[in-house]
Formats: C-alpha cells, sequence, structure tokens
C-alpha cells in the first residue's frame, strides 16, 4: 500500500487536494496501525524522498510569498499551506519511532525546512503550520 501511495502522491504531487488526502491518510496510518513502529518505519523507508520533494514543490511558492507578500500567487497559498501541514503531521507521526525521529533529527536538509517555516511564518497568520512545525521540531528534540 505504501508503493501505491507513493505512487499516487509522485503522479499528481501538483494537486494539492491529492497530496493533502494521501499525506493525511499517511499520518493517521502512522498513529492507528496495530504495529506502529514498523508501520512508520515502513512509510518513511519508502516514501520519505517523495514527502520531502511534495514539500519542496510547495515551499517554493511559498517563499515567494513571503519575498512579495502582496503580489498574486500562482497557487493558491491556502492550498500550499495544507500540503505543508499534512507533510510536517506526517513527519511528527513517524518522529516517534526512535529509528525515524533519530534519521530525522540528523536531516540538515529537512532541519533547515523546519528553521525555514519557523524564521518566515509569523504564528498569528499561519498558527496550524506553526503550531505542527514546534511539535515536529519538540519530537526531534529528543533526538538531538
Amino acid at each position: 500500500w505504501c508503493l501505491i501511495l507513493k505512487s499516487v502522491l509522485k503522479k499528481h504531487y501538483q494537486k494539492a487536494s491529492v497530496c493533502v488526502r494521501v499525506l493525511y491518510f499517511l499520518s493517521i496510518a502512522a498513529v492507528t496501525s496495530e504495529n506502529q513502529e514498523q508501520t512508520r518505519s515502513l512509510i518513511y523507508s519508502e516514501l520519505y524522498s517523495t514527502v520531502m520533494m511534495v514539500m519542496g514543490h510547495y515551499m517554493e511558492p511559498e517563499k515567494k510569498a513571503d519575498e512579495k507578500p502582496n503580489s498574486p500567487n500562482v497557487n493558491d497559498s491556502s492550498e500550499n499551506e495544507d500540503v505543508l501541514i499534512k507533510s510536517l503531521s506526517l513527519m511528527a507521526n513517524l518522529s516517534l519511532t526512535d529509528e525515524v525521529g533519530l534519521s530525522l533529527s540528523k536531516d540538515s536538509k529537512f532541519i533547515g525546512l523546519i528553521i525555514q517555516i519557523l524564521s518566515t511564518k509569523p504564528v498569528l497568520d499561519h498558527r496550524e503550520l506553526v503550531l505542527n512545525t514546534i511539535v515536529l521540531y519538540h519530537n526531534l528534540s529528543y533526538f538531538a
């Protein structure tokens, strides 16, 4: 099932609504499966690079919006943010497993992304995004 969802994300990564649904499903599966640690490790090993690709795709318009806040965006900023929220929520849930949390905490590209979100998004305007980022950061701080 992970490979099917990976394929869906790779094929439809430009469709925010598809990404949000797949990432939401994965996040829920990571915390509700009978064997959570095995499920989290499987999702991480099969989908990490794909989720990072999706996050990179949706971070780019967000960077431009932060640089020029009053310019019209090609992509809907709220859709971009929804994808990022679901991605961060998934990673926060995956990081509850020692193997995944340790790996994520040592990934400088991933940590840089978290820091970028925290340093550019005001909490009053992006409450859910910032809170999900803080939860993830908190989970990873256990492994630092």
